[in-house]
């Protein structure tokens, strides 16, 4: 799962990396080191004018009572009717810097940064599920782990490369056949991981010192 991550960017970088102009970036939240479930996110939305807009992390789901989904596992979308009805008409890009995951060790988990690299932005394949009255929501979606991430844990977000932007965004791409083929683990060229300490483990922690390593 992707249960924590990084989104340290602002308004310039975010605009300069996915090629959109700075007035259609709306209520960025403030930048954060260790984003948690239920935090608000930025996220690209696709239509004619691709636009940067705030969600809050996680669905909430008909039967999960106050339990936030905050993944959507890429091979259980179609069997899911409310992850199959989004993955049709509300598909986004969650905005990152990178992404931590933890490896299970006797006593303390072990947690690790995954990052493309100083200067280079990550965007994630989401789902978007609007209409909530506190606000839009959004989940991650996840693929199995490529070696790299699969030595510390059995998954990871579905990275999507900036040729693979427009097509996921585009509101008139509908068929599942198309789509599902785009979400698949990241391969290793340009994927960096450090261990870092445990000030991440508290998700009141936001500091530069989370993803410091160690």
């Amino acid at each position: 799962m992707c249960g924590r991550f990084v989104r340290a960017s602002g308004i310039a970088e975010i605009s300069k990396w996915f090629g959109i102009p700075s007035e259609r970036i709306a209520g960025l939240p403030r930048p954060s080191f260790n984003i948690a479930p239920g935090n608000p996110v930025a996220a690209v939305l696709g239509g004619e004018a691709p636009s940067v807009a705030t969600l809050h992390w996680g669905f909430k789901l008909p039967g999960a009572g106050s339990r936030l989904i905050i993944n959507a596992r890429s091979e259980g979308l179609m069997q899911k009717p409310a992850f199959r009805k989004h993955l049709a008409g509300g598909r986004c890009l969650i905005v990152a810097d990178g992404f931590y995951e933890w490896r299970q060790r006797p006593g303390q988990p072990e947690p690790f940064y995954f990052s493309l690299g100083p200067g280079k932005m990550m965007a994630m394949a989401g789902l978007c599920q609007p209409g909530w009255p506190e606000g839009n929501r959004g989940v991650i979606i996840t693929v199995p782990a490529n070696s790299l991430v699969g030595e510390v844990h059995g998954r990871m977000p579905a990275i999507m490369a900036p040729q693979k932007y427009r097509d996921w965004l585009d509101p008139d791409l509908r068929d599942p056949e198309l789509l599902l083929p785009m979400l698949e683990p990241w391969s290793l060229e340009g994927l960096f991981s450090c261990r870092v300490g445990t000030t991440v483990n508290s998700p009141g922690n936001d500091t530069p010192e989370c993803i410091r390593p160690v």
